[in-house]
């Protein structure tokens, strides 16, 4: 008798924590046919949260922070799967580096709602920003990306069929390191620190 008493006071109190909003942060990613290397630095650069309210998903964001130390891995490993030689990911790390001057953030965002993913339009309801030292950077300009190129796929195993995958470019006096990554709009208000 007293289990079913205690059941019946616990079904409401995990019926309201059902019905708040929780968000979880730290998703794993790991790239299963990269080098150990790349894989720590994507670990390192990679921040992820998701957001659920009444049990539903509602968000799915996650970012690599594309400083100086993973871009020379990832060009490593690019150049590495490519069986290219090692001075032509030191070309390509150069001339990335040339046409974006500053930080650059990959983001997938996967909504419940897909009009949400809208990173990629001047009008969008999804503010993307780095923020240091009590000084936020708005996203210059955000591509979206092919996120069906195997080549990405590989790079950023986190990809799936269902969000879109952005490439966000920052101001050139935009910190590289060191900066949080923030993602506001009308389904989460998120700060990816990094």
């Amino acid at each position: 008798m007293r289990r079913s008493t205690a059941r019946r006071a616990l079904v409401p109190l995990l019926l309201a924590f059902a019905a708040c909003g929780v968000m979880r942060h730290g998703l794993p990613v790991e790239s299963p046919r990269a080098t150990d290397g790349y894989n720590a630095a994507l670990s390192t650069y990679t921040r992820s949260a998701e957001v659920d309210e009444n049990l539903t998903r509602l968000l799915t964001v996650v970012a690599t922070f594309q400083a100086p130390g993973f871009l020379r891995a990832r060009f490593e490993e690019e150049a590495r799967y490519k069986m290219l030689p090692a001075e032509a990911a030191r070309a390509r790390l150069e001339a990335f580096r040339a046409e974006h001057p500053g930080p650059t953030v990959v983001i997938f965002f996967d909504a419940v709602d897909p009009d949400a993913e809208d990173l990629d339009r001047p009008d969008s309801a999804t503010r993307i920003a780095l923020r240091a030292s009590g000084r936020d950077w708005d996203a210059e300009e955000i591509v979206r990306l092919d996120s069906d190129d195997p080549a990405l796929r590989h790079l950023f195993p986190y990809v799936t069929d269902f969000g879109k995958l952005y490439l966000a470019r920052f101001p050139a006096d935009a910190p590289e390191s060191g900066a949080d990554l923030v993602v506001a709009g009308p389904l989460s208000q998120l700060v990816l620190e990094f």
